[in-house]
């Protein structure tokens, strides 16, 4: 039995020190065995943002696989967002690859679904590009028999009744080629609620960790285990009276 937290949408440069405490005392009481990050450590990708995602990240001290949120690249600044749009991510040591996290018999495979523009108004959506596309099938081969995640900040299948938000480019063309690669589960943020879509495969969806613009869901983090069964996930809600721990 593997435990890992997934986390998303820390937004550093718009929550609390107190929040941000009380979400480390929780995650390390949790004692996962690694951390995943599904994007928008930042609120404005400011170098002194990334640098306080990194001292969080830190104080872990576990395995983190993480990628990028459309809020990890310039949004006013057009010259930065076209022509370095991960310059602040690099520079504080954050991966700009598609990684894995490879743990016993799982692989989680990360996917940079963040893009610089759409060819509509909402340029925050994000997108799969062809080349990612043409990657996915080796690299699932190679790691081989293990059970498969994919870790995205965008979600490929949104809720039903969700209106005002686009969805990723090739959205369906990558759920197509993600289910028949085997990928039981697509864990994404984004949109700030806690949800399980079915489908396959499956979408999750993580609540905002830290930032007070939530979106119907309080502010938390899904607690995944991982054995022989059916994926299990647990929300860790954030109240005023401390966490409250439902079945997601």
């Amino acid at each position: 039995m593997i435990r890992l937290a997934f986390l998303s949408d820390l937004h550093f440069g718009e929550g609390t020190l107190k929040a941000e405490q009380a979400l480390v005392e929780d995650l390390l009481a949790a004692d996962p065995a690694a951390v995943l990050v599904g994007g928008d450590l930042t609120r404005r990708a400011r170098a002194r943002e990334f640098a306080a995602a990194q001292r969080f990240l830190a104080r872990l001290e576990r395995p983190v696989l993480v990628v990028p949120g459309n809020h990890d690249i310039p949004r006013g600044d057009l010259w930065a967002r076209f022509t370095s749009p991960r310059a602040a991510w690099a520079e504080a040591g954050l991966p700009v690859a598609d990684g894995e996290l490879v743990i016993g018999n799982w692989a989680i495979l990360g996917l940079d679904t963040v893009r610089r523009m759409q060819k509509h108004l909402d340029w925050s959506a994000g997108g799969v590009s062809r080349a990612q596309l043409a990657s996915l099938p080796a690299r699932v081969a190679m790691i081989g028999e293990r059970r498969r995640l994919v870790l995205c900040h965008h979600p490929l299948r949104h809720p039903m009744g969700l209106t005002g938000r686009e969805r990723p480019r090739r959205a369906d063309v990558a759920l197509e080629l993600l289910a028949r690669l085997g990928v039981e589960a697509v864990l994404s943020g984004h949109l700030h609620i806690a949800a399980r879509i079915a489908g396959k495969p499956e979408q999750v969806l993580a609540p905002t960790a830290l930032s007070p613009r939530t979106k119907g869901s309080p502010m938390g983090w899904l607690k995944l285990t991982l054995d022989d069964g059916p994926l299990n996930i647990e929300a860790h809600e954030a109240t005023e009276e401390g966490w409250r721990v439902r079945p997601l």
